[in-house]
């Protein structure tokens, strides 16, 4: 089953926020960039975390771990995609990582470094953001709302997924 299907089988509540659980770290230093970040992840149920540096990133990272970093190209001490590299060989891993600028030819940059994809700015609308955000997580990271499943509708989604999936899945 894919992220998108599985999605649908979620309450409602949790479909219209369908980033709820995940936690994003912004690294960027524009106030404006920023404020355009925790909207969208207010309004997709995301936590948001922000550093406006590299070293801020560093010091956040050493304490906690998000699920997506989101990683400008032009910070004030260091350029994004070379921190994207350094996150990528990070053990273990952030699960998703994101690079993102004004200049679309820092795309490739970003892919190079090991990042998951790249968001151009300006941002184009909440809804690609989320689609983004979604596709990029693991499936495993969806897991976390079988609890608001009822006990049916989760045999269904056992049912629809692949057989090599479940010996990754845990049971409690």
């Amino acid at each position: 089953m894919d992220n998108m299907n599985a999605l649908k089988l979620l309450p409602s509540n949790v479909k219209s926020k369908p980033l709820l659980g995940t936690t994003i770290l912004n690294i960027e230093d524009s106030k404006y960039v920023c404020e355009a970040m925790r909207l969208m992840c207010l309004h997709s149920g995301a936590r948001l975390r922000h550093a406006d540096t590299v070293a801020a990133a560093r010091r956040h990272l050493r304490l906690y771990r998000p699920n997506i970093v989101i990683i400008d190209e032009g910070l004030p001490d260091g350029s994004g995609s070379e921190f994207a590299a350094e996150l990528n060989g990070m053990s273990p891993r952030v699960d998703v990582i994101f690079g993102t600028s004004g200049e679309s030819m820092c795309h490739h940059q970003f892919l190079k470094a090991g990042a998951n994809g790249f968001i151009e700015k300006p941002f184009v609308s909440l809804s690609e953001f989320q689609l983004k955000m979604l596709r990029a997580l693991p499936e495993s990271h969806f897991f976390q709302f079988l609890c608001l499943i009822p006990m049916k509708l989760w045999n269904q989604i056992r049912q629809s997924m692949p057989k090599t999936s479940e010996k990754h899945m845990i049971f409690y």
